[in-house]
């Protein structure tokens, strides 16, 4: 099923606007917000005082109506060139049963896979795109070259790394270091890359749905989904499905959740521009439908004084086994000194006879009245031809908190450039201040190389005007102007 953009602005427009006034009259509980923002990217490359511009529109309209048990919700995406995305969800509730049926509407699907890289953590790569991605890998930020695609090898690790960085934030180091980039900087990556791939040129069109069942009782729950995707083009569409099912059970403040992905695999999967909003990750499809994946988490065992965990992930199929990753947790105390430690211990290829430990995360966080302290040391897997085992300082952050002010200091350390892909002893340093002036609300980020070389700054000011918060985001650089953010968001 194909929608012009023209069409599909107008639908969701429509929609929006029979909501309110239909609903308003028997005052149905209607909500929504309205988003626009409106980037500027200066175009440099010469001497001319007055620089040519990029300007980038992208707007995004929520409605929510809740009827008794019945929750609807509809999600739009706009840019210049119209409706991007359109996804909508009923929710109902039945006592101990809810069930969720989600559709999505978009020009394009891309289905990107969670793996392991060599030290154990969790890495993006892209296991289907319609349209195809440029593939690149051997990429640093800002990553506007291509994508890592699947499987994970050690040529693609770094690659990876760094899209699971720019999805889902920063992950201990595992990437490159560079962490201060931002959210409308991230965007911009992903909005070149995806026009540029044509992603945006087809109609809009059913790309996926997603059902989901949950029964709770007083300590168990059980959840059932059903994954169902088409992996096709938009004008010869190929429908695949997955299902995933959970038990969770809860005893005091233990809890045991167990999963087993038939069909389906861990990730997320992007739509139109892959925004914020246009990311879902309730799993992807898999390549080979008769592959089983089982993941088994405990959380909150409490043993001599410490809170242990773990997490198990394997899978089979009809000729073999595959052990991922066996990762275990511990968290405690030493409170003389207030201070907490979060022990990590990441194992993989594990077989009847061998036990290999990929990695080692010890974070150790210092509180004292307003100050906090963490200090991030890592145990990577050493470079080939070496043994033994080395610490490695990562991360040290200090965050001041007071009245009406916050100041975050973040210094990041590169000592294993096969892990954080940049040169040994690479040393930055992040400095954020967040305060408010009545309504208004001031964001300042300082980014610097070597400790004190300037890098790069951004400053977010929001007012809130009642119902309406306005919105300006300045980036710069040493030389120029990076881009410069106006928006707005309505709730009504």
């Amino acid at each position: 099923m194909m929608i012009t953009r023209v069409h599909g602005v107008l639908i969701a427009w429509l929609v929006g606007i029979l909501s309110l006034s239909a609903f308003s009259i028997n005052a149905a509980p209607v909500s929504g917000t309205i988003n626009i923002d409106l980037i500027v990217l200066p175009i440099r490359g010469g001497e001319e005082k007055i620089s040519s511009v990029d300007i980038q529109f992208s707007g995004d309209l929520a409605l929510h109506l809740s009827v008794g048990g019945l929750d609807l919700s509809s999600t739009s995406a706009f840019t210049f060139r119209g409706l991007e995305f359109q996804a909508l969800t009923a929710i109902v509730d039945l006592g101990i049963a809810q069930v969720r049926d989600t559709i999505l509407f978009a020009p394009n699907i891309v289905e990107i896979q969670q793996q392991r890289n060599l030290a154990g953590l969790p890495v993006y790569c892209v296991s289907f795109s319609d349209p195809s991605l440029p593939v690149e890998t051997d990429l640093t930020f800002p990553l506007d070259a291509g994508f890592p695609t699947c499987p994970v090898t050690p040529d693609n690790d770094l690659t990876a790394s760094s899209l699971y960085y720019l999805l889902e934030g920063y992950t201990n180091g595992l990437t490159t270091i560079s962490s201060f980039v931002h959210p409308i900087a991230i965007d911009l990556i992903f909005s070149r890359i995806f026009e540029g791939a044509g992603h945006l040129d087809q109609p809009l069109s059913f790309r996926k749905k997603i059902v989901d069942l949950a029964l709770s009782f007083d300590f168990l729950r059980v959840e059932l989904r059903g994954l169902f995707a088409n992996l096709g083009s938009v004008a010869i569409p190929s429908w695949q499905k997955g299902f995933i099912g959970a038990l969770e059970v809860h005893i005091n403040e233990i809890i045991i959740r167990s999963e087993t992905w038939l069909g389906a695999t861990p990730g997320l999967e992007c739509f139109g521009e892959c925004s914020l909003i246009q990311r879902f990750h309730e799993g992807v499809i898999a390549q080979e439908f008769m592959t089983i994946e089982e993941r088994l988490f405990i959380r909150g065992v409490r043993v001599a004084g410490m809170i242990v965990g773990a997490q198990v992930e394997f899978s089979f199929d009809s000729s073999s086994f595959q052990m991922h990753i066996v990762e275990l947790t511990q968290q405690f105390m030493v409170a003389p000194l207030a201070l907490t430690i979060f022990n990590t211990v990441r194992i993989g290829k594990l077989a009847l006879t061998s036990v290999k430990v990929l990695s080692q995360s010890i974070v150790m966080q210092l509180r004292i009245s307003d100050v906090t302290t963490q200090a991030v040391f890592n145990i990577w897997p050493p470079p080939a031809g070496v043994s033994g085992v080395k610490v490695y300082w990562s991360r040290l952050v200090t965050v001041l908190a007071f009245p009406n002010i916050q100041i975050t200091s973040d210094i990041q350390a590169c000592q294993n450039s096969d892990i954080c892909g940049t040169l040994l002893d690479t040393l930055t340093h992040d400095l954020a201040l967040t305060t408010s002036v009545g309504d208004i609300m001031i964001r300042i980020l300082l980014g610097f190389n070597a400790f004190v070389i300037f890098r790069q700054a951004a400053i977010d000011v929001s007012w809130q005007l009642g119902n309406v918060l306005l919105k300006s985001t300045t980036v710069v650089n040493g030389d120029a102007l990076i881009l410069q953010m106006f928006g707005f968001t309505l709730q009504f």
